[in-house]
C-alpha cells in the first residue's frame, strides 16, 4: 500500500487583495479628480473671499459622473497624506473647483475652501488623496518645479496612441452672415449654399500693422577670435538687433553650413573668420550674403582674393556709387567712414564679377563696396541667386566708423533685405482670409469643419485643440462641447467678450463628449468665432480635434492662469535661468564668464550697466565674458515662442579695485549734497592716506570679509539725473526696480538673489539709508534669504521670509554728517533694537552689511526688517492683513485703525484709577510689553522720542492689544537732540513736572499710571530686567554692546574710508573716533560717566531715576540663594529679606504673592525655611512691610522631574455631524475636535506662556492651573457647543487640527521646558477614529512611559467622550478573533506585507513546504522551517505537518488545526483520493489533545485497497 501525506494549498481567488503594496501608482487620466493646476505665487491674480491673493490649488474633474470629494484630502506634505480634509462638496463632471492654499483651514462648503497650508514656490510635494488616506489619484512628486510669480503650473491633457481626426489646415466652410442663421447650421445634415466660401483652416485675417525690422540674419564669425575682434562682432550684433530690431543667428565659421541659412533672410559674414574655414560653404544659398572677408571675395564669385587696405579713414563715393541705394544719399568724392586710420577690407580690381557695380574704393581704385544684384553675372558666367555684396568692415566692427559710415553700413542692411517686410503675426497660420468679408463689417464668423472617423468604438478619449482669437462657441454634431470668451447665448452678430491671443494653445478634454461621434459618417464640428469688435485688427479660428485610446497629461507653465477653467498653454514653454560658470561675490583673479542656457535655440542677452535685458535690448552672448575687475552681469535668455524668466543678476566683486575706488567714476555723478550745515562734494573716494597706511588696508580688507555684502542693482537714470538730482535716491516716494543679492563670503550656501523696488528712506542724506519691498510686480512677493535669521546677539528672532528692508545709513550719526562724525559707532541703533529682543520682545534683529551699488562700494549699513504689518504677522501670527500698522509718520498698509484711534483719543482720556477702566486698557495695549518698550528708551537716555522714531501695530483679526517696536535709537547716550547721557526717566513720561505730549506712547503711560497695579507692574518689569541674568543688568548690556562692536570692529575700516573724510581730515579713523566712541557709552554702561570714573552703573542710575518718580518701591526684592536655572530635582531654594523688616511672601504656581489692589494671594506662603523644587517651575516672591510691597523676584528653575501635567482626552476624529449639526452649518467632522489635560499636582501650574511645539497651534497666555485643574482646548468653540452644549466650560480655541492619522503633541512651558510629550496613532483603538469615541488614559498615575503605547490608553466608554468629565470605566470587551488577515500583519512587517512572494497566502518563505495559510491553520511559525508532525504524547502536543501513522485497525491520518473561531474566511477539510483526482473528504475526526490555541485531529482509516491512496489537508481562502 503506497501512501503519501502530501499538503496541498488551495486558494480563492480574491486572497490577492491582501498582498497589493503601498504605492502611488496613479489611475488613468480621465477616471479621477486631478489636480489640474495650481498657483503657488499669486502676485495679481485670483483674490478669496478676504481680497488676499492667496496661493490656490485647481482640482479638476475629467469623468463622466460627479464626484462627492467628502473625506478627500489634499497635502503637501509626503509624509501626511491627510493634511487638509475636503468637506461634502460634489464636483460635477468636467467641473472645477479652486481651493486656497492659504493656511487658513476653512472647510465650510458653502463658501470658498481654504487648506491649512500654503504652496512653497520654491517646489514641494502637492498630492490628492482618496478618503482612505492612502490612495494618491494625483500628485507632484517628488516635489514640483520652482515657480514664478503669476505663472501657473499644472496637467495639459495629451492624447495617448492618438489618431488626429480633424487636423489643423483641415478644409472649413465659412459664412459672415448678415443675419439671423440657419437653425441646422451645425448639424451634419445641413448643406452650405453659395454664400458660404471654402478654404483651409485656420480661418481669419490679419491687418496688424507692422513695425521695421524683424528680419532674420545669420551672422558667421570666429567665436574663438582674440578679445578685440570678439568685440567688434558684438557691435555687428548690438547694430543690428538694437538699432534695427532684426533677430541675430550666430554661427562659428568653423560650423557654419549652407543649411543654415534656411530660413534667414539675409547672410552676414564677418571679417573675423577665417576664409579657409566658410570657403564656398555659402557661395550657393539663395538669400542674399554681405561678405566682410577680403579672403572671400574670389569664393563668393566677386573678385580674386580680395586684400587689405591699411591706415584708412575715407572712401571714395563712384559716379555711379552716388546714384546707388547703398551710396546712402551721398555725393561722389570722399567720404570720412572712420574717426581712425585702420583697415578696410577690400576686393580685387582684376577679375572682377561682369555685373558687379563698384560703389565706393579705396586707394588705388581697390573696390571696398560693390555688389552683383540677383539674377546678374558673377564671376564665370554663373548667375547671382541672391544679392552679393562686399562692404569694407575690418575686425574692429563698427566702433571706429562716423556717422557717415554708419550711414553706409544702415543703407547695405536695408539694400541688402531689399522688399523684406515682416509679416503679421497669423500671416503663417491663416489658410482661409476672410479680411474683405469680415473686418469692420462683422464681430461673427460661422465655420463648418467636417470628418468621418473610421470606428470609434476603441477610442476613450478626445481633445479639441483650440488657436482663438478672441471667443468662440463649439458644437459636435449640434451639441455644444466649448466655448471661450463667449456671452451667454450668443446670436447672429454677437462679439467676443473679452480679447484673446490666437497663439495660445488651448487643450479641452471632450472625453465625455464621445457618444456623439458617429463612425463612418460625416460628422461636423461646427464653431462661431467671435471677434470682440468688426473694427478688430485680427481674428483666427484654428481647431484640431485628437481621439485617442486614453490621454496621458504632461506638466507645464501656463503664463496664462486659468483658475476654475480648461488650462491654456499660452507659450510653447518656458525659457530656463541662464546657467552662470561662476557664482556671485568676491574673485581675487580675471576668469572668463561662461553664459549657457539649457535650452536649445535660444539667444542669451546681457548687460552690464545695471539695466535689465529684454528679448530686443543688451547685448548678445556670443562668447565668454572677460572679468577682470569688479562687475555686474544680468543676463537672461530668449526663444521665440517661449517665455523667459526674469533676468539673472551675478555681482563680481575685485577687492583690489574696490579698496582704490576713485573719488570720480565715469558715468556716475559728483552732486554737491547738505551734511546738516554744509554742503558738500559727493564723492565716490576710498580715502586714499587711509588705504595706503599696510595695517589699515590689511584690516580693511579682512573686514570685507567679516560680514555678508549687499549687492544692489539698478538702472542709473532709474537712482539719479546726471546731475546727481532727483531718482530714488535723492527724491521722496519714488520706488523703482531693482536688484538685490544677498553675499555672504563665510557662508556662501546663503547667498542668493530676488528682484525688488528700491527708494529712498526718510531723509535725504550724503550717505542716505534706503529701502527695499518686494511684491508681485518686481517679481518676488518676499525675500527667503538668510539676512535676518542667525544675528549672532537676535536669539531666535528674526524672519526668514520679509517683504521689506530698509538700509539704515546711519541718517544724523554718520561720518559723513555734520553733528555727530566722531561721536558715532554706527551701532547705537541696533544695540536699541536688540535689547527690546532680550527683553523677550519681538524685535527686528539687523544685519550689517557692506553695501554695493552697480559695483560702487556705498559703505558699511545697517540692514532691517521694517517693523510693519508685515514684520508684526511673521513675528506674532496671523496674516498681514490682519494687522493694523502705524509709525511716527502715520497710518502704514490698508489696516483698520479703529482699535488704534479709539485708544489713542477716547480710552487714555478715561480715569484709569478705576479698575474696569484699566482692565479695557489691557485689552488694548500690552502693558508688559509697553513698559518694555519704554524702559529700553530710558535705558539709553533716548530723545527725539516718543514722539518721533516708533513704530507699532495691532491685530485687528481676531483682535489683540497694541504693540510697541523699537526703532532709530540713534539719538541716545547724550550724543545730539536733546539726549541724556545716562539712563533717564524722559521728561514726556515724568510723575515730577512732567512735559506734555501728544506722543501715544506718552499719553498712554500717564494715562496709566493712574492705577497702582500698573506702578507695580513698572517696579516688576525694571526688577526683571536689571537684576542678575536681566536684559538691562550691567553684565549683560555690556555683553551685547561688546558682541555688536565686535562684530563690525573690521568692518569699520570700509566705511571710515568710504566717509569718513565727509567732514574732517584726517578721517574719522577705526582705531581713534570709532574706539573713543565705543568705549564712551561702553564706560557710561559700567560706571555711569563718559570717562569711566563714575561709582553707579547705568542700570542703577534707571532704578534710582525711576525711585525719584515714584515708578520703583521704596524697600528692595528680595534675594535668592539661587537665581533662577538648573537645579538638582528636590534643590532646596533659600530667600534672604534685604530690607530691615517686612515678611518674604512666595508662590509656586505662577501666581503673583501681591493681588491687585495690594493684598496678599491666598495661593501666597510666608517664607519661613527652603523652598523644595521638585520639578521645572517659576518662583514669585515680594517682600511686604505692611501694606508696601517690593517689586517681584521672578525666577525659573529647571529640574529634571516631570511635570505633574496630564492628557486626561483626546478627541482627535470625532463622528461625522447629525442632522441638527449639519444644520447648524457644521459639515466637517473634525470641526468638533478637543483635547483635555489635568494637573494632577500638589501646587498650581503654572502655563504662562506655555506652546504646543508638536501638533496644535496655541500659546496660552497668563494662566496658572489649579491643583487638580482641567484645561480643555476645542477646534471650534461653536461647533463644541453644538454637540456639547454651554455648560461646558472652554479654556482656548487652537489653530491646526489633531491629525486623524495620529501624531506627536507637545507642550513646552515658557522656558523651554516639556509639559507632556506623548505620540498617539490611529491604530491603537479603532473606535476611537472616526466611530465617535475618544481616546482616553488607562489609569493618570502610571509611569510616563506607560502613554508611549495603546496598552496605556482606551477608548472612552461615552460616544463622543467626557468633556469636563472623568471618562466613567468601561465593560470588559472581549478581544475580536484571530484572523489569518490580523495574523499575517502581525508576523510580517509593512515591506514583507508589500511583497506577495514573502506574505502572499500560498508563499512560502521558509521553505519548509508549507504554505502561510497552512503554517497559519496548524499553529506554525512561517519564518522557522517546520519538520516535525502533528501529534498528542500525552499531554504534549505538537503542532506540524500533517501525519500518517499505524494503527492496529489499519491507519491514522493526524493533523492539527486552530480553534474553528479563528478560521473564519477559511475553509479546512482533510482529503483523499486514488490517482490524484477527484478528491473526497475524509469522515469526521475526533480531537485527540490541544492547547490554547491549536487542536489534534485524527481520521481512523481502514486497510488500503489493491492501488495507493493520496491524503491531504485542504486549505482554501474564501471568496469575499
Amino acid at each position: 500500500m503506497n501512501w503519501s501525506p502530501l499538503p496541498l494549498r488551495v486558494l480563492a481567488a480574491g486572497l490577492a487583495a491582501l498582498a497589493l503594496a503601498a504605492g502611488a501608482t496613479l489611475p488613468e487620466y480621465g477616471t479621477a479628480p486631478v489636480i489640474s493646476e495650481f498657483l503657488a505665487s499669486n502676485g495679481s491674480g485670483l483674490t478669496d473671499q478676504f481680497g488676499n491673493r492667496e496661493d490656490w490649488i485647481e482640482v479638476h474633474n475629467p469623468t463622466k459622473a460627479a464626484v462627492n470629494l467628502n473625506g478627500w484630502y489634499l497635502t503637501g506634505n509626503a509624509t501626511n497624506l491627510k493634511k487638509w480634509k475636503f468637506p461634502a462638496v460634489t464636483l460635477p463632471a468636467n467641473g472645477y473647483l479652486v481651493v486656497f492654499a492659504s493656511n487658513r483651514d476653512l472647510r465650510n462648503a458653502a463658501n470658498p475652501l481654504h487648506t491649512n497650508f500654503k504652496l512653497g514656490a520654491s517646489g514641494e510635494y502637492l498630492a490628492l488623496v482618496r478618503p482612505d488616506g492612502t490612495t494618491i489619484v494625483s500628485e507632484y512628486a517628488p516635489t514640483f518645479p520652482a515657480q514664478v510669480s503669476d505663472i501657473s503650473y499644472g496637467l495639459t491633457p495629451v492624447a495617448g496612441e492618438s489618431s488626429v481626426l480633424l487636423a489643423a489646415g483641415a478644409p472649413a466652410d465659412v459664412l459672415v452672415p448678415s443675419g439671423p442663421l440657419p437653425a441646422n447650421w451645425k448639424l451634419p445634415t445641413f448643406t452650405p449654399d453659395a454664400s458660404w466660401s471654402s478654404g483651409l483652416s485656420a480661418v481669419g485675417y490679419d491687418t496688424t500693422p507692422m513695425i521695421a525690422g524683424g528680419a532674420k540674419i545669420l551672422l558667421v564669425v570666429d567665436t574663438s577670435a582674440n578679445a578685440a575682434a570678439r568685440a567688434g562682432d558684438q557691435t555687428l550684433v548690438n547694430r543690428l538687433t538694437n538699432t534695427h530690431g532684426h533677430v541675430v543667428t550666430t554661427v562659428d565659421d568653423n560650423a557654419v553650413q549652407a543649411a543654415d541659412a534656411t530660413g534667414k533672410d539675409l547672410v552676414f559674414v564677418s571679417s573675423t573668420v577665417s576664409a579657409s574655414a566658410v570657403n564656398t560653404k555659402l557661395k550657393d544659398v539663395t538669400v542674399p550674403v554681405v561678405n566682410c572677408e577680403r579672403g572671400l571675395t574670389d569664393d563668393f564669385l566677386l573678385s580674386v582674393a580680395g586684400s587689405a587696405v591699411s591706415a584708412q579713414t575715407a572712401v571714395h563715393l563712384t559716379t555711379v556709387g552716388a546714384a546707388h541705394p547703398l551710396g546712402a544719399g551721398f555725393p561722389a568724392g570722399p567720404l570720412t567712414v572712420r574717426s581712425s586710420a585702420g583697415n578696410l577690407n577690400a576686393a580685387d580690381l582684376s577679375n572682377l564679377a561682369p555685373d558687379a557695380v563698384v560703389v565706393a574704393t579705396a586707394d588705388a581704385g581697390k573696390p571696398v563696396i560693390l555688389e552683383v544684384a540677383a539674377g546678374k553675372k558673377l564671376r564665370g558666367g554663373v548667375i547671382a541667386p541672391a544679392s552679393r555684396i562686399h562692404f569694407f568692415l575690418d575686425d574692429d566692427g563698427l566702433g571706429p566708423l562716423t556717422a557717415s559710415g554708419l550711414a553706409i553700413f544702415d543703407a547695405c542692411i536695408l539694400h541688402a533685405l531689399g522688399d523684406f517686410v515682416p509679416p503679421p503675426p497669423y500671416h503663417d497660420l491663416i489658410g482661409h482670409d476672410i479680411e474683405p468679408a469680415m473686418h469692420g463689417v462683422r464681430s461673427t464668423a460661422a465655420m463648418r469643419f467636417t470628418f468621418v472617423p473610421e470606428s470609434v468604438s476603441q477610442l476613450r478619449a478626445l481633445l479639441l485643440k483650440m488657436r482663438c482669437d478672441d471667443g468662440y462657441v463649439a458644437w459636435l454634431n449640434g451639441v455644444e462641447i466649448a466655448r471661450r470668451n463667449a456671452p451667454a447665448n450668443p446670436t447672429w452678430n454677437s462679439a467676443a467678450t473679452a480679447a484673446s491671443p490666437g497663439m495660445d494653445l488651448e487643450s479641452i478634454d471632450i472625453s465625455n463628449r464621445l457618444g456623439l461621434l458617429v463612425a463612418g459618417e460625416t460628422n461636423v464640428l461646427a464653431i462661431q468665432g467671435l471677434n470682440v469688435s468688426a473694427a478688430d485688427d485680427d481674428f483666427l479660428v484654428m481647431p484640431e480635434v485628437v481621439a485617442a485610446t486614453g490621454i496621458t497629461t504632461k506638466e507645464e507653465y501656463y503664463t496664462t492662469a486659468t483658475p476654475a477653467a480648461a488650462n491654456m498653454t499660452s507659450t510653447l514653454g518656458m525659457v530656463p535661468e541662464v546657467v552662470f560658470s561662476k557664482e556671485r561675490g568676491y574673485f581675487n583673479a580675471p576668469f572668463s564668464l561662461v553664459l549657457t542656457s539649457p535650452m536649445a535655440e535660444t539667444q542669451i542677452r546681457y548687460t552690464t550697466d545695471g539695466t535689465a535685458p529684454t528679448a530686443t535690448t543688451g547685448q548678445i552672448y556670443t562668447a565668454p565674458i572677460p572679468v577682470s575687475t569688479t562687475a555686474t552681469i544680468r543676463a537672461c535668455a530668449y526663444r521665440t515662442g517661449y517665455t523667459s524668466l526674469r533676468p539673472e543678476t551675478r555681482t563680481y566683486l575685485y577687492l583690489p579695485d574696490i579698496i582704490q575706488q576713485p573719488a570720480t567714476i565715469a558715468g556716475w555723478p559728483n552732486p554737491l549734497i547738505s551734511t546738516g550745515t554744509v554742503t558738500k562734494v559727493h564723492d565716490y573716494e576710498m580715502d586714499p592716506t587711509l588705504v595706503s597706511d599696510p595695517a589699515f588696508r590689511d584690516e580693511l580688507i579682512e573686514g570685507f570679509a567679516d560680514i555678508p555684502t549687499v549687492s544692489v542693482v539698478v538702472k542709473k537714470t532709474d537712482m539719479w539725473t546726471a546731475a546727481g538730482e532727483g531718482g530714488f535716491y535723492r527724491g521722496t516716494d519714488l520706488e523703482r526696480a531693482a536688484s538685490v543679492e544677498y553675499i555672504n563670503p563665510e557662508n556662501p550656501e546663503e547667498t542668493t538673489q530676488a528682484d525688488c523696488g528700491i527708494q529712498g528712506h526718510s531723509h535725504d542724506r550724503m550717505k542716505r539709508s534706503l529701502r527695499l519691498s518686494f511684491k508681485a510686480a518686481y517679481g518676488d512677493k518676499k525675500f527667503d534669504s538668510a539676512i535676518f535669521t542667525g544675528v549672532p546677539w537676535g536669539g531666535e528672532a528674526g524672519n526668514r521670509e520679509v517683504d521689506n528692508i530698509v538700509l539704515r545709513a546711519g541718517n544724523n550719526h554718520s561720518f559723513a554728517r555734520s553733528w555727530n562724525p566722531t561721536t558715532s559707532t554706527c551701532t547705537e541703533d541696533e544695540f536699541y533694537r536688540a535689547t527690546q529682543i532680550a527683553m523677550g520682545r519681538p524685535g527686528s534683529p539687523g544685519r550689517f552689511v557692506h553695501l554695493f551699488i552697480n559695483g560702487v562700494y556705498w559703505g558699511l549699513y545697517n540692514a532691517v526688517q521694517r517693523p510693519d504689518a508685515d514684520f508684526a504677522a511673521s513675528s506674532l501670527g496671523g496674516e498681514k492683513e490682519e494687522w493694523f500698522s502705524v509709525n511716527h509718520g502715520g497710518v502704514h498698509g490698508g489696516g483698520d485703525s479703529t482699535r488704534w484711534d479709539y485708544l489713542t483719543t477716547t480710552l487714555v482720556g478715561k480715569n484709569m484709577a478705576n479698575a474696569a477702566n484699566y482692565a479695557e486698557l489691557g485689552q488694548y495695549v500690552d502693558l508688559p510689553a509697553f513698559v518694555d518698550y519704554v524702559l529700553c528708551a530710558f535705558f539709553i537716555g533716548m530723545d527725539d522720542w516718543p514722539l518721533n522714531n516708533w513704530w507699532g501695530g495691532n491685530r485687528n483679526t481676531p483682535a489683540g492689544p497694541f504693540q510697541f517696536f523699537t526703532w532709530d535709537g540713534e539719538t541716545s547716550w547724550g550724543t545730539g537732540n536733546g539726549s541724556n547721557t545716562t539712563a533717564w526717566v524722559h521728561p514726556n513720561f515724568r510723575a515730577i513736572n512732567p512735559i506734555s505730549s501728544a506722543a501715544p506712547a506718552a499719553k498712554i503711560w500717564q494715562a496709566a499710571r493712574a492705577n497702582p497695579n500698573f506702578i507695580a507692574l513698572v517696579g516688576d518689569r525694571l526688577q526683571k530686567h536689571i537684576s542678575a541674568g536681566g536684559a538691562l543688568s550691567t553684565a549683560e548690556v555690556v555683553a551685547r554692546w561688546d558682541r555688536i562692536n565686535t562684530h563690525v570692529e573690521d568692518a569699520i575700516y570700509g566705511e571710515s574710508a568710504r566717509w569718513g573724510d565727509t567732514m574732517q581730515e584726517p578721517p574719522t579713523r577705526p582705531t581713534i573716533e570709532w574706539r573713543n566712541e565705543v568705549n564712551r557709552v561702553r564706560n557710561i554702561m559700567l560706571t555711569g560717566t563718559p570717562a569711566g570714573t563714575g561709582t553707579t552703573e547705568n542700570s542703577t542710575l534707571l532704578r534710582n531715576a525711576m525711585r525719584v518718580q515714584g515708578y520703583f518701591p521704596a524697600i528692595d526684592a528680595p534675594a535668592f540663594s539661587e537665581e533662577g536655572g538648573e537645579v538638582a530635582q528636590g534643590y532646596q531654594l533659600g530667600m534672604t529679606n534685604p530690607n530691615a523688616t517686612g515678611t518674604i511672601y512666595y508662590t509656586v504656581d505662577g501666581t503673583d504673592p501681591r493681588l491687585a489692589g495690594g493684598g496678599i494671594s491666598s495661593a501666597a506662603t510666608a517664607y519661613s525655611g527652603a523652598v523644595v523644587i521638585p520639578y521645572s517651575l517659576v518662583v514669585k516672591a515680594r517682600v511686604r512691610q505692611g501694606t508696601v510691597w517690593s517689586a517681584l523676584n521672578e525666577r525659573s528653575f529647571i529640574s529634571e522631574g516631570p511635570a505633574p501635567l496630564r492628557i486626561t482626552e483626546i478627541m482627535y476624529h470625532p463622528a461625522d455631524p447629525d442632522a441638527e449639526e449639519l444644520a447648524e452649518g457644521f459639515s466637517d467632522q473634525n470641526e468638533f475636535e478637543f483635547l483635555e489635560f489635568r494637573n494632577i499636582g500638589t501646587e498650581g501650574l503654572d502655563l504662562t506662556g506655555a506652546t504646543f511645539t508638536s501638533g496644535l497651534t496655541f500659546t496660552f497666555g497668563e494662566k496658572t492651573l489649579p491643583l487638580g485643574g482641567t484645561i480643555l482646548l476645542v477646534k471650534n468653540a461653536a461647533a463644541f457647543v453644538a454637540r456639547y452644549g454651554t455648560e461646558i466650560p472652554v479654556d482656548g480655541v487652537y489653530d491646526g487640527s489633531l491629525d486623524n492619522g495620529g501624531e506627536r503633541l507637545r507642550l513646552k512651558n515658557a522656558q523651554g521646558q516639556t509639559l507632556f510629550d506623548i505620540t498617539y496613532d490611529d491604530g491603537w483603538h479603532p473606535a476611537s477614529d472616526g466611530e465617535g469615541h475618544s481616546l482616553v488614559p488607562v489609569d493618570l498615575a502610571a509611569p510616563l512611559s506607560a502613554f508611549a503605547s495603546a496598552s496605556g490608553w482606551r477608548a472612552s466608554t461615552r460616544i463622543h467622550g467626557s468633556p469636563g468629565a472623568t471618562d466613567p470605566p468601561s465593560d470588559p470587551v472581549e478581544p475580536p478573533p484571530l484572523t489569518f488577515v490580523s495574523w499575517r500583519q502581525d508576523v510580517f512587517d509593512s515591506t514583507e506585507l508589500a511583497d506577495v512572494t514573502v506574505s502572499g497566502a500560498d508563499a512560502d518563505p521558509d521553505g519548509d513546504g508549507l504554505a502561510n495559510v497552512l503554517e497559519y491553520v496548524i499553529g506554525t511559525d512561517p519564518k522557522v522551517p517546520q519538520s516535525s508532525r502533528a501529534g498528542v504524547a500525552g499531554a504534549l502536543v505538537t503542532r506540524g505537518a500533517p501525519d500518517l501513522v499505524p494503527t492496529s485497525e489499519g491507519w491514522r491520518f493526524i493533523y492539527a488545526r486552530r480553534r474553528q473561531e479563528t478560521l473564519g474566511g477559511l475553509t479546512v477539510v482533510a482529503q483523499t483520493c486514488g490517482e490524484l483526482s477527484a478528491w473526497t473528504s475524509l469522515p469526521a475526526a475526533v480531537v485527540i489533545g490541544g492547547d490554547d490555541e491549536v487542536e489534534v485531529l485524527a481520521v481512523d482509516l481502514p486497510p488500503g485497497g489493491p492501488g495507493p491512496a493520496f491524503f491531504r489537508l485542504s486549505v482554501t481562502v474564501d471568496a469575499p
